[in-house]
């Protein structure tokens, strides 16, 4: 598992690997450091890792300080599909692994894992250095005959092993285009419906005089409540309480948001010439937003149906909201579970046709959970390889 070469572009016709492996992202590239020569990494753009720069704020969240089993409480997959991956590879194994291409693990209070430095460019390069990549190669289509032929930009590459990982729809300037789908349906596989995940919110009640503020909220879209840090925008919401729900979210739907707890009675106990807007512990300018004028009445002043409204906004806005797909860094939905052996990651249909990483329909909360998902199923796919190698 130790043969490995440096990136470089040259055309290439009629090539054959031991394994071919469909995009450049978190997951091909995790592979593709692994496998080295015994595996060649097609990337239709001119540069490797792009959404995985963007991750972590560009600081790069590449895993989670977690124990086994508790990390399965943060994906929304079934726990007898992903448990066999996270097992062969743990968060901790991610950070040994990364430790040994000379990536530093800073581990935050929160369990967030960063590299040391800062800087998501360096988990990116350190993973390049590793992979034989073809960049500005694009698959136009891949057939299977005694061996897979996939067809391509610049020319045709032959393997007996294919991974598609070419993540989901979210960030398609970053190559996440749905490309994936289309290869796993021209095999048979069928797609969950894909839908933005970890992607911030758009909010019909316009909160913008409050934009940066970022505070504590609980938000209920049906029967599922959840509460989390979130950050005021322009558009609605973001942060991880936005990106932790907006699965739920593909398209408007009224949600319910609470922004503090706190009773009229509570409010009516206040001294009557205090202002309302200083009677709430909330950031002036949210208290704008949120209560108009009314926030400029004293609390003797107040009519019944003011105070109802002003308690109605602050503990239980409805307003109609849905997720920002152009933001999603993550895709909920994908090529469904029940056609992968999740012992190998490969399909039940093809022989020699794995998958690895967002492509699938297994998706996470944020904070480096989605990253620990795409190293592990591409673990898997890097292990049988080289078993048969």
């Amino acid at each position: 598992m130790n043969f490995h070469s440096s990136s470089k572009k040259r055309r290439v016709t009629n090539k054959h690997y031991p394994a071919i492996i469909i995009g450049a992202g978190a997951a091909g590239l995790f592979a593709g450091s692994i496998l080295g020569r015994k595996a060649i990494v097609l990337e239709k753009g001119d540069r490797a890792g792009r959404k995985l720069l963007l991750t972590g704020g560009g600081k790069c969240n590449y895993t989670h300080d977690s124990e086994l089993p508790e990390i399965f409480n943060h994906y929304t997959a079934d726990r007898k599909f992903i448990r066999d991956a996270l097992y062969a590879m743990p968060p901790s194994s991610i950070i040994d692994y990364f430790k040994e291409l000379s990536i530093e693990p800073a581990i935050e209070s929160n369990g967030k894992v960063f590299p040391t430095t800062g800087k998501a460019e360096d988990v990116v390069s350190a993973l390049e250095k590793r992979c034989s990549i073809e960049y500005e190669t694009e698959v136009l289509s891949i057939r299977k005959e005694e061996r897979f032929i996939v067809e391509t930009t610049k020319g045709t590459f032959t393997s007996s092993a294919v991974l598609i990982a070419t993540g989901g729809i979210s960030y398609p300037h970053t190559g996440s285009d749905g490309k994936g789908y289309e290869l796993a349906k021209s095999f048979g596989h069928s797609i969950e419906r894909p839908v933005p995940a970890l992607a911030p919110l758009a909010l019909e009640y316009s909160l913008k005089e409050a934009e940066g503020i970022t505070l504590n909220l609980t938000i209920k879209i049906g029967k599922k409540s959840l509460s989390d840090s979130a950050v005021i925008t322009r558009r609605g919401i973001s942060g991880p309480l936005a990106e932790n729900i907006s699965y739920l979210l593909p398209d408007k739907r009224e949600i319910t948001i609470s922004f503090l707890d706190i009773t009229k009675e509570e409010i009516r106990a206040e001294n009557g010439k205090t202002l309302l807007k200083n009677t709430i512990s909330l950031p002036a300018r949210l208290a704008k937003a949120l209560l108009g004028p009314i926030g400029e009445k004293k609390i003797a002043e107040l009519k019944k149906d003011e105070l109802n409204l002003a308690i109605e906004r602050i503990t239980s806005l409805k307003t109609n909201a849905f997720a920002i797909k152009e933001g999603a860094m993550s895709t909920h939905g994908g090529v469904s579970m029940k056609e992968i052996n999740p012992r190998t990651m490969e399909s039940k249909l093809i022989p020699g046709l794995y998958f690895a990483g967002d492509v699938m329909d297994v998706d996470a909360e944020c904070g480096g959970y989605s990253l620990t998902w795409a190293f592990a199923s591409a673990y898997l796919f890097a292990k049988a390889i080289d078993s048969f190698n």
